[in-house]
């Protein structure tokens, strides 16, 4: 990556110094790739395409993480557009820990926790929640620091803080035994309350759909494989990057246009047409409060927290697993795919029962175009749970 700035002596040229910097960093970060071949640990499938998430193309994760529907705050500039018809996101407020939580309700049944993906909203269940009310009541939730939850200042994410916060939920809100369904970091928040055994009797299953290998990419580092621990410097580099302000800001701005987060996600559907405006508008909206940089950025930088691998084991219920095929961020022949692969083909005694079911679809295979056929997995799962059986 290319991290010149021109010597200038004079004062006035300052800005052009920092001009020019950001120009060549936006791209390199558009030229740089993990996914290419020469950042391939392995080329014979044992190991997956470094891409970040489980591992993805640096540009194009980052692409999308920087259109994120971090929570609502003060607006920055620029309105949402006229004449968009959007799926309601704010409904009802609960305080954790002194902080609001939003979230929405829907039907009437034995209850079902809905819990979005990194930088989306409950929003992003648009498809799931009319399907799953008509025989489940569907709580919707936004993770604190997304959607129309609180962003507090100062506040260390982490994803043992949003699974404490799920399960308090739970146990203050649902009031009774629920099953889980998480997309991407929303699955590992699932399956983190699930093995913690404060909340093991209040969680009946977990359905995760494309798990997460954490809440940012560098629980890469921690795998046994030294092959990933050469990119540890690259890591150091984008953290340094992420957390100096006038150069990361500028980009956040260009990077989260409606033009670029509709590009973004578009790359990790397999049906494009399924990125409407309804979509792009939900994503864009809250990517300009003021804290969105700032909730990006320590999310990023955070520590990634514990990894499926080491949460399964102590998980007590059923886990269903829905995974799409054409995954540019969670690889299903990565190591998190890996792993429930290999547990759903060979069932072990010290593991949960585990099901996996493919689906033809990106990241987000609840608001692709497999959209039905995950609902209808979805139902037969709950069904299952509903009457208390083993999957």
């Amino acid at each position: 990556m290319l991290l010149s700035i021109q010597a200038r002596v004079r004062t006035d040229a300052c800005q052009t110094q920092r001009v020019h910097f950001q120009s060549k960093l936006l791209s390199s970060l558009r030229r740089l790739k993990y996914g290419s071949a020469s950042a391939r640990p392995s080329p014979d499938g044992s190991h997956a395409l470094f891409r970040c998430g489980d591992s993805t193309s640096f540009s194009s994760s980052l692409s999308k993480s920087f259109s994120t529907s971090f929570g609502r705050g003060k607006n920055l500039g620029g309105r949402p557009q006229q004449g968009i018809q959007t799926t309601a996101t704010t409904g009802n407020s609960w305080q954790w820990k002194g902080h609001a939580i939003n979230y929405t309700r829907s039907g009437k049944g034995p209850p079902v926790i809905l819990i979005h993906g990194f930088g989306a909203n409950l929003g992003h269940y648009r498809k799931t929640i009319p399907e799953l009310a008509k025989t489940q009541s569907v709580y919707a939730i936004d993770l604190l620091g997304f959607g129309a939850s609180a962003k507090p200042a100062g506040f260390t994410y982490s994803m043992e803080a949003w699974s404490a916060m799920v399960g308090q939920f739970i146990k203050e809100v649902v009031g009774e035994p629920a099953v889980l369904v998480g997309n991407s970091i929303g699955s590992l928040v699932a399956l983190l309350v699930a093995a913690d055994t404060s909340y093991q009797g209040d969680v009946q299953g977990v359905s995760l759909l494309n798990c997460a290998g954490g809440m940012n990419s560098k629980f890469i580092l921690e795998l046994e494989d030294w092959r990933w621990k050469v990119f540890a410097p690259l890591f150091f580099i984008i953290d340094l990057i992420l957390k100096t302000n006038w150069i990361f800001r500028p980009l956040f701005t260009k990077f989260s246009s409606r033009e670029n987060i509709a590009n973004a996600l578009k790359s990790t559907y397999v049906d494009p047409a399924e990125v409407d405006d309804e979509l792009v508008e939900m994503f864009h909206t809250p990517s300009l409060d003021e804290n969105a940089v700032e909730t990006f950025v320590n999310i990023i930088t955070g520590e990634p927290g514990p990894r499926p691998d080491q949460v399964v084991p102590s998980v007590q219920c059923p886990v269903q697993v829905i995974w799409g095929t054409s995954d540019s961020i969670t690889l299903l022949d990565g190591p998190v795919g890996k792993l429930f692969a290999e547990l759903a083909a060979n069932p072990r005694d010290q593991f949960p029962p585990v099901q996996m079911h493919l689906v033809d679809s990106g990241h987000c295979p609840q608001d692709d175009g497999s959209a039905g056929e995950v609902n209808e997995l979805l139902l037969d799962f709950l069904a299952t749970r509903n009457q208390g059986s083993q999957i």
